[in-house]
């Protein structure tokens, strides 16, 4: 049993899946900490105080600035690719649009089942982090004959 664990680790250490966990964990707590400061502490210093401004500003900046760091972590040293940034960005782009976009149906689809949404949220999320990775690394990561951007 021992050796089956080791060789598991052993073969996520080999796909990136731990640096690839270790880099969203560092990109989440970013994303959440920016939008904290931002929400809680930026925006209403500047007297920007309507709930759903505050949330949108400060949700998108973080996120965008998260997203970024993450693209710019999981390039150089979960997948290393040493490809150029231009086709590899947009790749990332579309993969985490419909990551995006899976998620929040698949919410809308486990709440009309009747689930509650933080349940349903749960469940997608960890679901399309599985898709995440593999997308990343199959599709964003992969070499390219014809990136030359």
């Amino acid at each position: 049993m021992l050796d089956k664990l080791k060789a598991l680790f052993r073969k996520l250490m080999e796909t990136g899946f731990i640096k690839f966990a270790g880099s969203s964990l560092l990109c989440w707590t970013t994303d959440q900490v920016l939008a904290a400061l931002l929400g809680d502490l930026l925006l209403p210093a500047v007297g920007i105080t309507e709930v759903a401004l505050v949330a949108n500003i400060s949700g998108y900046t973080a996120r965008v600035i998260s997203a970024g760091m993450n693209f710019l972590i999981n390039r150089a040293l979960v997948f290393k690719n040493k490809q150029g940034i231009g086709w590899t960005a947009l790749r990332y782009a579309l993969l985490a649009v419909f990551i995006i976009t899976c998620s929040n149906q698949g919410v809308i689809l486990l709440q009309g089942l009747g689930l509650p949404r933080w349940i349903a949220k749960i469940l997608c999320d960890f679901t399309l982090y599985f898709v995440n990775f593999f997308g990343q690394r199959l599709f964003v990561f992969r070499t390219w004959k014809r990136d030359k951007c």
